[in-house]
């Protein structure tokens, strides 16, 4: 019998390997987020950036006579590729009750104690990096609203979908940063999002 050339014994011991790796790749994750609207008739899409768009849910006021809220926060960002790490955030808290799946979205600030206060309401801010340039608050706004949809999936995970809309005005700028120095008001319309829960509350994981 003939000798097998060493070179050949390498390119299948090579191509062995190169078969093993791909069956043992991680497989992707098939869920999509979307976060998008629109500021004063531009686009916002914060839904390439899934670190930055989150539905957080937490627990507030555990010793309040009224007794826990549960509070949940839907945030994202939107990167500029040319001003980085420059991005603008919209952001909505609220005091979710289940089963009511519309909100307001006019500021508002509850106690939940004697000293302490949580504010829902939408926002919308300008940052650079880690550093907040502005800040929009939903003041007296009575006509916005955002609606919240809990989809419980069959692989424990929940979806949480839904629209928004919202007028927010100006609370602190930074003019020389900002690069909206000239728009006091903001009108947040066709708000759409779909994110996945991560559920912070006492016993959840």
């Amino acid at each position: 019998m003939r000798n097998i050339p060493f070179t050949v014994i390498i390119i299948f011991i090579l191509a062995g390997c190169s078969l093993f790796s791909a069956d043992k790749k991680e497989p992707e994750d098939p869920f999509e987020a979307v976060f998008t609207a629109e500021i004063n008739g531009a686009p916002f899409d914060g839904s390439p950036f899934k670190e930055y768009a989150q539905v957080i849910m937490t627990t507030q006021g555990e010793y309040s006579p009224q007794g826990e809220y549960s509070f949940l926060t839907i945030y994202a960002s939107q990167f500029n590729e040319q001003l980085s790490p420059y991005h603008e955030k919209i952001s909505i808290n609220l005091l979710y009750e289940e089963g009511r799946q519309k909100y307001k979205t006019r500021v508002d600030s509850v106690m939940y104690d004697e000293e302490n206060y949580m504010t829902d309401g939408g926002s919308y801010y300008e940052k650079d990096g880690d550093v907040t340039i502005s800040t929009y608050k939903a003041f007296e706004d009575e006509e916005g609203f955002v609606t919240v949809e809990m989809e419980e999936q069959d692989n424990g995970e929940t979806v949480v979908s839904g629209t928004f809309e919202m007028r927010v005005i100006v609370d602190y700028r930074d003019d020389p940063y900002s690069q909206r120095a000239d728009q006091d008001t903001l009108y947040i319309t066709n708000g759409e999002y779909r994110l996945l829960l991560d559920d912070r509350r006492d016993g959840q994981e």
